[in-house]
Formats: C-alpha cells, sequence, structure tokens
C-alpha cells in the first residue's frame, strides 16, 4: 500500500507538554514519521499520496473508556427521553409510538427534572398504553418503569418478589424496577431481538461514534451474544470502530477464550460493586441526605467479588469495578489489595480523603465520567454540602499521581467528546450547577482533558499502539477546524469533527 502525506495542518503529538508538528507519513495504518512537511516528502515513498489539510487540526482520535455500546445503539433507534420535563410530556413522547419488537422502548428520562417531582409509574403508562407492552428506561440505566402487561410477560412478581428490586406502593407495584430487576428486563429485551436487527443497532452505534470523533470505545457490561454479533461484523468487514469489551461478570464462567486482533478484543470483565446515586442504590458510608433510612445497596459482596476477580485474572482478563458509593470503594479497595495485577475502578464519584492513601497504594486505572457533574445536578441534594469535596476530585486524584481516563457511560450521557471535555474544563460553570461551583478547584484543563481521553484512555484499555500520534502507533486520529485550546467553552462544546480516521481510512467526513 503506498504511503499517504498528511500535511498543511497542526498536528498534536502530546499534550503535557503541547506539541505539534505540520506532518504526517502513514503506511500500512501506522504513523511511520511525523515532522515538518518538507522532510516527510522525503522519507514517504515516491508515489505517496498527499493530503492537503489546508491549515486544520488533526488530534488523537477519542477513545471512550467506559459506554455501554448495545445500548447506546438500542437508543439510536428508540424513543428518545433525554430532557423530558414532566411525566405528561413522557406520555406525549409514547403516544401513537411505532415501537420495536413489538415494544415500546424509550430511554433517558429523569425524574429530578419532572414538574411533577416523581418517578413515572405503570399507571401513568397505561393511560396512555395497556396493549403492548412498555419498557422505558431511566437515564442513569438502573432502573425503569413499565407497564403492567410488560411486568407479567416478563413475570417478574415472581422472579423478583423478595428481591426489595421491584418498587412496591400500598402493596402494589409501581412498575418501577430497580437493579437486579432492571438488569434482567434489560437483558430479556436485548435476547429478542434478531441478529439482523441487533448487528444493525451496533452498526448504528459504531457510526456515530465515528462521526463523533471516537475511534475506539471500551464495551462495558458486553453480552457474550453481543460480542458474537461483534466477531459477525469483524468478518464482514462493517467494524470500523475498535472496540475493547469489558464481559458482565455473570457471563464469566462460560466465556472459552477468543482471537483478538487490534479492532476487536475481550479486555477484560465488569463487576458492580453497587448501584447509582440517581435510583439512590449507590453504597454510602452515611445515610443519604433526602433519604435518611437509606445507605443504598451492596450488589457483590467483598467475597463474591473477590472469587469473580480472581476467576478473570485466571483468564488473563482485566477487572472493572463499578464503585460509586464511598462504601462501595472501601470494598473495591480491600477486594484489590489482594490481587496479583493492577485494574480498573469505573465511576469513583464519591472518595473519602482517607481513601486516597488507600488508591495511592494499589494505584488502579480510574475511569471518570465529567458530565456527570452537570447531569446530576442534584448531587447535593444526596451527599450534603458538606460532603461536596468527596464528588468527583479529579484535579486532586491526579496530583496523588494515579492514573485516569475520561469517559461518558453512554448512553447515560452524550457519547460527544466535546461535552466531556467542556464539562471537565468547566463543571457547570456556565449551567450554575451548586456542586460546580464549591469544587471550582478541581476543574481540568482543556489539554489535560484531551490527554486523560486519548493517552489516559488507552492505558486503561491496555492498548499502547493508540491514543497518540507518534512514530509505530496506530494513525487513528480526527480532523477539526480550529484548535480546541484556543476557544472559549462555548465554542468548544460545539466544535465539529470533519473527518475520522482509522488506521489511516478515513471512516467518516463531514462533507
Amino acid at each position: 500500500m503506498a504511503d499517504t502525506i498528511f500535511t498543511n495542518a497542526k498536528i498534536f503529538t502530546s499534550f503535557d507538554p503541547i506539541g505539534h508538528v505540520e506532518a504526517m507519513v502513514v503506511r500500512d495504518g501506522r504513523i511511520t514519521a511525523l515532522g515538518k512537511e518538507g522532510s516527510m516528502r522525503s522519507k514517504a515513498g515516491k508515489d505517496a499520496e498527499v493530503v492537503d489539510l489546508k491549515g486544520r487540526v488533526i488530534l488523537p482520535g477519542f477513545i471512550d473508556a467506559h459506554m455501554h455500546l448495545d445500548n447506546f445503539g438500542e437508543y439510536l433507534n428508540e424513543i428518545d427521553l433525554v430532557g423530558v420535563s414532566s411525566i405528561t410530556e413522557l406520555q406525549a413522547k409514547i403516544r401513537g409510538s411505532h415501537g420495536m419488537m413489538g415494544w415500546v422502548i424509550g430511554h433517558g428520562w429523569d425524574e429530578h427534572r419532572f414538574k411533577e417531582h416523581r418517578m413515572p409509574t405503570r399507571m401513568d403508562i397505561e393511560e396512555i398504553e395497556k396493549e403492548r407492552p412498555v419498557y422505558l428506561s431511566r437515564v442513569d440505566l438502573h432502573s425503569a418503569v413499565l407497564n403492567t402487561k410488560a411486568i407479567d410477560m416478563l413475570e417478574l412478581k415472581d422472579r423478583f418478589h423478595r428481591s426489595g428490586d421491584l418498587e412496591m406502593s400500598e402493596g402494589e407495584l409501581t412498575g418501577v424496577v430497580r437493579e437486579k430487576a432492571f438488569e434482567y428486563v434489560d437483558r430479556a429485551i436485548k435476547e429478542k431481538c434478531e441478529e439482523d436487527q441487533s448487528c444493525t443497532m451496533l452498526i448504528d452505534a459504531l457510526n456515530e461514534a465515528a462521526r463523533l470523533g471516537v475511534t475506539t470505545v471500551g464495551f462495558v457490561s458486553c453480552s457474550l451474544g453481543s460480542l458474537k454479533f461483534l466477531e459477525r461484523m469483524r468478518r464482514e468487514g462493517s467494524l470500523n470502530v475498535r472496540v475493547r469489551a469489558y464481559l458482565n461478570a455473570d457471563e464469566l464462567d462460560n466465556f472459552k477464550g477468543f482471537e483478538n486482533d487490534d479492532m476487536l478484543r475481550v479486555v477484560g470483565v465488569k463487576i458492580f460493586a453497587d448501584g447509582s446515586l440517581g435510583t439512590k442504590t449507590a453504597l454510602l458510608s452515611f445515610s443519604y441526605r433526602d433519604d435518611p433510612d437509606n445507605r443504598g445497596i451492596e450488589i457483590t459482596g467483598q467475597a463474591k467479588m473477590l472469587e469473580l476477580a480472581r476467576k478473570a485474572e485466571e483468564k488473563g482478563l482485566h477487572i472493572a469495578t463499578h464503585a460509586i458509593g464511598d462504601k462501595a470503594l472501601d470494598n473495591v479497595i480491600e477486594v484489590y489489595r489482594k490481587l496479583k495485577g493492577k485494574h480498573r475502578i469505573e465511576h469513583a464519584s464519591l472518595i473519602r480523603q482517607d481513601q486516597m492513601d488507600e488508591l495511592e497504594l494499589i494505584s488502579p486505572m480510574l475511569v471518570v465520567q465529567p458530565h456527570f457533574i452537570i447531569t446530576d445536578f442534584w448531587t447535593l441534594d444526596r451527599i450534603g454540602r458538606s460532603r461536596a469535596k468527596m464528588a468527583y476530585p479529579f484535579r486532586t486524584l491526579l496530583s496523588r499521581g494515579l492514573d485516569m481516563a475520561l469517559s461518558t457511560d453512554s448512553p447515560v450521557e452524550p457519547l460527544n467528546p466535546w461535552e466531556t471535555v467542556y464539562a471537565a474544563a468547566t463543571r457547570g460553570r456556565s449551567e450554575g450547577t451548586l456542586l460546580g461551583q464549591v469544587t471550582d478547584d478541581e476543574r481540568l484543563s482543556v489539554s489535560k482533558s484531551i490527554e486523560l481521553y486519548t493517552e489516559g484512555s488507552a492505558k486503561a484499555v491496555l492498548d499502547d499502539e493508540i491514543g497518540s500520534l507518534r512514530e509505530g502507533n496506530m494513525a487513528d486520529f480526527i480532523v477539526v477546524g480550529m484548535d480546541p485550546m484556543t476557544l472559549d467553552f462555548n465554542e468548544l462544546r460545539n466544535l465539529k469533527v470533519l473527518e475520522t480516521y482509522v488506521k489511516g481510512r478515513k471512516i467518516y467526513s463531514a462533507e
């Protein structure tokens, strides 16, 4: 294959310190040279193709180290409930929906945005839809609301009547399901999809990632079924974005190995230590300020977590453990002390000061989601203002020498990387977010945010050949019209990706 010279560009090779060059040579999907245009022409073959970028900017492709590829594909094909401001508006959204597989399916509602200030119920849904089963997942993917038709079809009363994961009011089901019951429902609906339909939704998700400048995704909670579909896509040549999969922990025993390559790899396993702040199931060492009798739930205790983690290590898999509450983090730290390798902690939303020293000792990779700070504007209602410094202390963690990667948890948060960089750099300053105001000293610079979203995230998915534009690395990069380090925050969040490349091949163009 002939060389390609990308020239007349500002090509970022590092972010701390900031470094850039004007030209780059790509051969067989890898970067072979970087520097001034004249020297690049002499290093490329005589038949090299020259791509004149007309002064535009090249950055490494973004790596979203923690997102739900299957849920994101579904989200692109179902009712969008993000930003809905009332139960009445939610009802209007589902009225007349064509549905999927005979179901009415939607995602993204948040009761904190409703003027009614409460969760929707099956009774609310049944004012609009009784005949078809309805499944509407909350924005955090830890709870959902179903109508009676869906509850009966999935036999939820029989399966979960003693678990506490079915919300009750005056002895009757409200239709709200949480945690284990939510996981069961979500998986049951995925299993109803035909293989072609599942592949189509995954392709939609990857194409949208390419459009947004994401060249690698860390697909967490990946089922063996989704892995099979991705393997088919790789075989058929429709896998345009790299996928690094973290399998569901409860499918670990059935995983018998996988043929990894540079486009598709099984990297690890995902374990849940607790739930979410939104659903009030994050495991805390103190009572919820707005629910004094509640300290959250322990989804996987230390003994089971250690058993799963050791089993994963025996299979050569990396461990990514979801821990939002500080008590859940205690459990993860205790387990990680007993493991051979260094592993990931997902979210790490609430960290006490005494836990900082413990984290330094075990040196995990922290995979965080800055946009939570803006979306979860009610965080201090949950934990109280006196504990604000516990929430998302990014700069403090970095000052301790801890490794960090940025991500979105999409579709929980927008997949658009510029929204995440904006959130890391502002902490909701323009939105008037109280948490951001009282923790303003934890804001990151734009350059540091991009570094953590590229090179930092490459480290999180255990791939040292992506995430930075250096000789020998894979040629995964994006083209934008302006230098993001020179933009004001509103310009930054609206920056558009013009082109996306994986292995030096253009996989998206805005033109």
